[in-house]
C-alpha cells in the first residue's frame, strides 16, 4: 500500500490500541494493523532491489495495489480519464553530497526510464522536489496533476523525510502507451 497505507495503519494502531483493554474484540484487528506493519519493511527492500534491477539509481517504484491508488485520487478530488493497468508510488532516494543539478539530471533519466520500462502505468509522488520537464509536459497535455498538499492520509510521527520548510506538493501522471515510441511528448 505504500507509504499512505503504511502511515493509515500506524494511525489506526495508535488510535485503537488504547481501546484494546476494554474491547477485546479489538486484539485481532489490532495484532493484524501491527502485522501489515511490520510487513511493510521487506516490501519495500524488495522494491528498492527491483528498482536497481531495472536500471532506477536514485527512484523507488513501490508497486501499489489498483483500489489503495483509486482511492487516493479520488479523496484528492483529482479524476484522471485515462485508464491505468498498474500503479506506482515514486520514491526518490538521493545520495547525500549531491549537487542540485546533478541530482535533478539523475531524477529525471530515472522517471524517463522508469516511464519508459512501464506504459500506461500510474506514478504518484508526494515531494519537495521539482518534477522533471518530460512529467511537466505530460501534466499539461492532460495526462495527470501536480498540485500544492499532501495526500488525505497525514504523515506519522517520526516517519516523514524533512523536507526543511519547503512547501511539499503531490501529483499523479498516466504515462501514455505510447511513450518513447517516436511520438512527440
Amino acid at each position: 500500500m505504500g507509504a499512505k497505507g503504511r502511515d493509515l495503519l500506524l494511525w489506526l494502531f495508535f488510535l485503537l490500541a488504547p481501546l484494546a483493554p476494554f474491547f477485546k474484540a479489538l486484539v485481532l484487528p489490532l495484532a493484524l494493523l501491527a502485522l501489515g506493519y511490520f510487513s511493510f519493511f521487506p516490501y519495500l527492500a524488495r522494491a528498492g532491489k527491483k528498482s536497481r534491477e531495472l536500471g532506477l539509481k536514485w527512484v523507488v517504484l513501490l508497486p501499489l495495489h489498483p483500489w489503495w491508488a483509486r482511492l487516493l485520487l479520488f479523496l484528492s478530488g483529482k479524476k484522471l480519464r485515462w485508464e491505468w493497468e498498474k500503479a506506482f508510488e515514486v520514491h526518490v532516494e538521493a545520495p547525500p553530497g549531491v549537487l542540485p543539478w546533478e541530482f535533478l539530471k539523475g531524477l529525471s533519466s530515472d522517471l524517463e526510464l522508469a516511464a519508459r520500462k512501464f506504459p500506461g502505468c500510474l506514478f504518484l509522488w508526494e515531494s519537495h522536489v521539482p518534477i522533471p520537464a518530460f512529467v511537466r509536459r505530460l501534466i499539461r497535455g492532460g495526462w495527470g496533476f501536480w498540485e500544492e498538499g499532501r495526500w488525505f492520509v497525514p504523515r506519522f510521527p517520526l516517519t516523514a523525510r524533512e523536507t526543511k520548510g519547503r512547501k511539499v506538493k503531490r501529483g499523479a501522471v498516466v504515462v501514455p502507451q505510447d511513450f518513447g515510441k517516436g511520438v512527440k511528448r
